[in-house]
């Protein structure tokens, strides 16, 4: 076909070239993103030749794969300018469809234009998308400064004022758990329980404030020390009311588990037991005031009087003195189930005591023997037997073979041996003159009573 008979050409006019308009549904050029070159064409579909007076937009075309095979002389191709690659801007890259890539090799080298910007990255390859690093971040350009990463400050500062935050609670907590410890009711009840456990009695008095009530007077002394006291104290629950508190504890009483409570007050000097793990020493009966016994490392005599108070422990109770002892062995407990004086044995007199009153009786005799001048004297000794032979007795004398011996109850006693004398009376005979009789006689007439005052023993004579 001749140039002349263009389809479209009037009279066989050579048309003018016309600006070609661009269609809308090709990639329009703009500063979005870079524009790949078309794909090759498929294997075995023809390239149309044109005459080089066609469109120059359209005289380059890619090889086939015919032309591949043989390689002609590259010739510098003419790059359609709509399609030059302009500077990317920051907008979002577009994912390259892999059925367009276009290899390395088939790409035409740029001519002109900035070295560095006509480098474009293929997909996969370091600094395109999807290449190593963060998935589908790209590289920096190549010369461009690196990229700092890192926290944002408000991120920062949020850590810092969460850590800060943090330590300021465990501080506030330590705080808390050293005041709670030290001080308060929690702190005073566990020193108090520390102080009986150790057996330091002066610590534990000071805490419940021991002051010299005599009821409180078993407490000061070294009673505790001197029993099998309480071991193991440990506080298992403490409640707080205002300026009151009341607190719960075990103990170990001769290796049995004991649970008490006791009271703690809080005044201007501040917290104190006010009512301790103590409990009411048990009383005991005897006979002749002697109601009453001691507890090693106690000076003072526990009475009926008092209402003494003792310390958690097993006790060894101890006679009021050697003229009593205990119907038998008297130990107690206090601190665990009580003590009760029904069970608590009872005082009986001593052979000490026996082997007391048979002395002064001794004495008694003796001194009284001394003054005997007449019958009413002799009476008054304790002598029994009167003259049978001679009355209006002027003179009288008496001779001891053997002194009289008591035996004692609980509550009472009597002659075990009435012992044995001799009274010789000087008198009237009934035929009118002077005589004298002697009888064997006993002090089965003596009547008396023994006393204890201030722990000591007296008799009374009757």
């Amino acid at each position: 076909m001749s140039d002349t008979n263009q389809p479209g050409s009037p009279d066989g006019a050579v048309p003018e070239p016309q600006p070609v308009e661009p269609n809308p549904s090709e990639a329009q050029p703009g500063p979005a993103a870079p524009v790949v070159p078309e794909p090759a064409a498929a294997p075995g579909r023809p390239v149309p030749s044109a005459p080089d007076e066609q469109d120059p937009i359209r005289q380059w075309a890619a090889p086939t794969v015919s032309d591949q095979a043989a390689p002609a002389p590259p010739a510098p191709p003419v790059v359609d300018p709509a399609q030059q690659w302009a500077p990317p801007v920051a907008q979002t890259p577009a994912i390259p469809d892999p059925a367009m890539q276009v290899p390395a090799a088939q790409v035409p080298p740029m001519q002109g234009g900035d070295p560095a910007q006509q480098w474009v990255p293929q997909p996969g390859a370091p600094g395109a998308p999807g290449g190593p690093g963060v998935p589908g971040a790209p590289y920096p350009a190549h010369g461009a400064p690196p990229v700092k990463r890192g926290l944002p400050k408000w991120a920062l500062w949020l850590i810092i004022g969460g850590s800060a935050a943090i330590l300021a609670i465990i501080a506030l907590v330590v705080v808390l758990v050293v005041v709670i410890s030290s001080g308060g009711p929690k702190g005073t009840a566990s020193d108090y329980l520390s102080s009986l456990s150790s057996g330091k009695v002066a610590a534990a008095n000071k805490i419940a404030r021991v002051d010299g009530d005599k009821r409180l007077a078993v407490l000061e002394s070294d009673a505790y020390a001197k029993s099998k006291h309480a071991t193991d104290y440990e506080l298992t629950s403490i409640s707080q009311s205002n300026d009151r508190a009341l607190a719960s504890a075990t103990y170990k009483v001769d290796g049995s588990t004991v649970r008490g409570t006791f009271e703690l007050r809080k005044d201007d000097k501040g917290w104190y037991v006010s009512r301790g793990l103590t409990d009411r020493l048990p009383r005991v009966y005897g006979s002749n005031g002697a109601d009453a016994y001691r507890l090693p490392g106690y000076d003072g005599l526990i009475t009926n009087d008092l209402s003494l108070e003792a310390y958690p422990g097993v006790y060894t109770a101890e006679p009021p003195n050697k003229y009593f002892e205990f119907s038998k062995p008297f130990v107690f407990e206090i601190g665990s189930e009580g003590v009760s004086g029904v069970d608590t044995p009872k005082l009986v007199p001593s052979q000490a005591m026996a082997d007391e009153i048979d002395a002064q009786l001794k004495t008694h005799i003796d001194e009284c023997l001394k003054s005997v001048t007449d019958l009413s004297s002799v009476r008054k000794c304790g002598i029994s037997g009167y003259p049978s032979k001679v009355y209006d007795v002027k003179k009288a004398t008496v001779s001891v073979k053997s002194y009289p011996k008591v035996e004692l109850q609980q509550y009472s006693y009597e002659l075990k041996e009435k012992g044995a004398a001799t009274a010789t009376f000087t008198g009237k005979t009934s035929g009118g003159g002077e005589g004298s009789e002697t009888l064997d006689v006993d002090f089965s007439r003596l009547i008396f009573r023994p006393v204890f005052e201030d722990g000591k023993l007296s008799i009374t004579y009757y």
